[in-house]
């Protein structure tokens, strides 16, 4: 309930700011769409060589299917044609990718700023209430890594997730397009592996946000010792000051330690994971072939999805 509460105070707060960059956010998610859309048959052009050129078998390309597999070309024409559509697909997606970054780190960047912008206004027109019950190192932390950390996420996180989201789509359309017994034998681990990564997720999450709020407290502790540095050596508080800030200096420590320890066991998991769908679509799909079912293109095609997906 309190994670819902605090998703819907960030829309309210933060969808006001992103609508003067809604144009710019709309074309580059539709490029992002369309990047998945043409790098999804990156595989394509090798499973044609392997089937029409190699195999003499029926490449089912979609689209080009009807066409493809019945045009009377010869083997050099069709590796040439593979060659050239992969080269194709290569500088497409490249350039969709320079615009993806670029615009997307542009808006970030913007937004930002106006975030910060408001956010300064803000804290100045605050009560001296406020401003006596808060740590001013922490409402700098707040003002500058945790704004930065919003532009890594738009400028990364969003481009990352939304090709990737794109991506998987159009990964399992085909798979279950081409044949879907085999799409469901090569996702059999992906539920476990995705409940693992989702667990450590949540762990890992945990523990990142006390290391952000140590972060703020020592920034604060370190700022009031700094500005009261007089008074600190005129007093002699130079040990105690040291105690105050080994004690928060080791709960960031900690907080961090612990963020280490989970992704170290959650890598090699999804390794072993990875690596058991792997072999259960060699498996699968070389004794498909053997029978006649399926043919060393589709295998390899099935191989290059799972492999991208886990």
């Amino acid at each position: 309930m309190q994670n819902n509460e605090t998703s819907a105070a960030w829309m309210r707060h933060f969808v006001p700011l992103l609508r003067p960059f809604r144009w710019k956010l709309v074309v580059a998610v539709t490029a992002m769409v369309l990047d998945a859309s043409i790098n999804v048959f990156r595989p394509w052009p090798l499973k044609v060589v392997i089937d029409r050129v190699l195999s003499h078998r029926p490449s089912r390309v979609p689209f080009l299917r009807a066409w493809l597999d019945t045009a009377p070309f010869d083997r050099l024409e069709v590796l040439y044609g593979a060659c050239a559509a992969m080269l194709l697909i290569a500088v497409t997606t490249g350039l969709l990718t320079y615009y993806i970054t670029r615009s997307m780190g542009d808006l970030a960047h913007d937004f930002v700023f106006a975030i910060r912008r408001d956010l300064f206004a803000h804290l100045q027109r605050l009560s001296l209430r406020f401003h006596d019950r808060q740590r001013t190192g922490d409402l700098i932390t707040r003002l500058t890594s945790d704004t930065q950390a919003i532009q890594e996420m738009i400028a990364n996180g969003i481009t990352v997730l939304g090709t990737n989201a794109c991506l998987l789509v159009g990964m399992l359309t085909l798979m279950f397009w081409l044949d879907w017994a085999f799409a469901l034998v090569s996702l059999t681990v992906a539920p476990l592996l995705f409940w693992t990564v989702l667990r450590f997720k949540r762990r890992i999450k945990f523990a990142s946000r006390r290391a952000r709020a140590s972060t703020g407290q020592l920034a604060s502790l370190a700022q009031e010792t700094l500005e009261s540095i007089r008074i600190v050596q005129g007093l002699a508080q130079e040990e105690q000051q040291d105690e105050r800030f080994q004690v928060r200096s080791a709960s960031h420590h900690q907080a961090n330690l612990e963020i280490v320890r989970y992704q170290a066991r959650v890598v090699p998991l999804v390794d072993v994971f990875a690596s058991i769908g792997t072999a259960i679509v060699m498996w699968y799909g070389a004794t498909r072939v053997l029978s006649g079912e399926l043919t060393t293109g589709d295998v390899v095609l099935f191989f290059a999805y799972v492999t991208n997906l886990y």
